[in-house]
């Protein structure tokens, strides 16, 4: 048996494309926490230890290491994560178009 065609009605969407400083700078600190927990599994940290992260100051990326400083030390296991001038020894994070100099050390 042939099954008649379907006619639906037209349906349209809008989409606000709009990226916002609020959502890059949460997309900054999910990468951010990304690439630390690369780190960590690279050089064979422990599950459970705790970290300290030193992170060169950087007018993009520095807004939003200190808006979602809370959500990037839960879930990297950090107890102090400080934004300071110049890292020594750093280690490059690539955050999307941003390079971020940082040092991870285990407490």
């Amino acid at each position: 048996m042939k099954s008649k065609p379907r006619i639906f009605d037209a349906l349209t969407v809008a989409l606000d494309i709009e990226v916002t400083d609020e959502l890059k700078n949460e997309g900054y600190a999910r990468e951010f926490v990304k690439q630390i927990q690369t780190y960590r599994k690279d050089n064979n940290f422990e599950v459970l230890d705790k970290i300290s992260i030193l992170v060169e100051k950087d007018s993009v990326v520095t807004p939003a290491l200190r808006d979602f400083e809370s959500y990037i030390c839960n879930e990297t296991l950090c107890t102090s994560l400080q934004i300071v001038d110049k890292v020594e020894n750093a280690t490059i994070l690539e955050l999307d178009d941003v390079k971020v100099n940082v040092k991870i050390q285990k407490q």
